[in-house]
């Protein structure tokens, strides 16, 4: 399994198909920005338990979201165009609710092995504190004008949260062209490649994630300092869809990356095959079959 060619080819893929995928961002951008307009504009001045429940619903409607999006995306590369409608799929089935359900179990599962490894490294930390201070308790870096302190201990239970997901994520993909798939096969089938999975489907993402959300942070602050209450108003909408365009565009990338690496893994379908996005499909395959 080579990681350039799929990273190359997924990259490529949002403009090279332009025409088919920009479409399928449409809704998707369009119910996150009011998701994010809700977040803004009526959390406000409400409880602190409110508060929590309305996010944790606005979790999970994008989870939801992402789950018609995903299941679009996957089925355009790995059985072609004509398998889904121009604005992605229609509406929810049997298919899209599995999906959405093992991306909560995955997610889940991965969660806990996080919290595993950041409990183990906060002990290793406190341990090594007896002997050299506070030192490595903190890490202070400064991005785009803003002071943050990071504590670097807490990372490290992304290597095993991406490691998981990764491995894991597989099962998604399967799911999305209706195969009969399980944890236990899935994570099989990725054997002898576990690292390069780990990284094409959990870290790279986990990467994305953070970029988006430095620049998310940047700019609510930007938004808060920079501008009198009656403008914000609108910088906020425009900042709202910008985010969403943005994030799905990642999506877009980051689906594209779990497929490909899903093909070349299960060698599944070589009659189904997708269009061709950036070579001819013999070489294509070729890349992607070593």
């Amino acid at each position: 399994m080579r990681i350039w060619p799929i990273i190359k080819e997924a990259v490529l893929l949002p403009w090279n198909r332009r025409q088919h995928f920009w479409p399928l961002l449409a809704l998707p951008v369009v119910l996150s920005t009011l998701l994010s307009l809700c977040d803004y504009w009526l959390l406000t001045d409400v409880s602190r338990n409110v508060s929590v429940l309305v996010r944790i619903l606005m979790w999970i409607s994008n989870a939801l979201i992402f789950s018609f999006f995903a299941v679009s995306c996957h089925r355009s590369i790995l059985i072609g165009e004509h398998s889904v409608p121009r604005f992605g799929i229609p509406g929810w089935s049997r298919r899209e609710f599995r999906f959405f359900l093992w991306l909560i179990v995955i997610y889940a599962i991965a969660m806990m092995f996080m919290l595993l490894a950041s409990e183990v490294a906060i002990r290793v930390r406190d341990f090594i504190d007896t002997f050299l201070g506070k030192g490595l308790n903190e890490l202070s870096i400064t991005l785009l004008g803003l002071k943050m302190s990071l504590d670097p201990w807490m990372w490290l239970g992304l290597i095993p949260f991406g490691y998981v997901i990764g491995r894991l994520s597989l099962l998604l993909p399967a799911i999305a062209v209706d195969l009969q798939v399980s944890l236990r096969s899935v994570w099989a089938q990725s054997k002898g490649n576990g690292w390069r999975i780990a990284l094409l489907v959990g870290w790279i993402p986990a990467l994305f994630l953070l970029l988006e959300k430095t620049l998310a942070i940047y700019i609510q602050w930007l938004i808060g300092n920079q501008f009198v209450s009656y403008t914000s108003g609108v910088y906020v909408g425009i900042f709202s869809a910008s985010e969403a365009f943005l994030r799905y565009m990642l999506f877009t990338i980051e689906v594209a990356i779990l497929s490909l690496s899903f093909l070349t893994l299960s060698g599944w379908h070589t009659h189904l095959v997708p269009q061709s996005t950036t070579q001819p499909l013999g070489h294509r395959y070729d890349l992607l079959s070593h």
